[in-house]
């Protein structure tokens, strides 16, 4: 992934901020690397509803995926993860 695409990446991740009653969320084949699994963890304890989450084909080593998980427990509602 390019940095352009990386920034994109980022800047729309950014932009969800504001969401905070989000309930379901494709992000499959972003190939999101570790700064955008970081962006998505701080996002994920505000979408407390959240029901689905779909990330696959993203790029997820074992540490973003720790992070991530982590982050996934805040989200009480869930029922599919991708």
């Amino acid at each position: 992934m390019g940095q352009s695409e990386a920034n994109s990446v980022l800047g729309l991740l950014a932009a969800m901020e504001g969401l905070t009653r989000m309930e379901e969320i494709e992000l499959e084949g972003w190939r999101m690397a570790d700064r955008g699994i970081e962006q998505l963890s701080r996002l994920l304890p505000i979408w407390t509803e959240l029901k689905k989450i779909s990330l696959s084909k993203n790029l997820i080593d074992d540490q973003s995926g720790d992070t991530l998980l982590e982050a996934l427990t805040s989200c009480r509602h869930l029922q599919e993860l991708q």
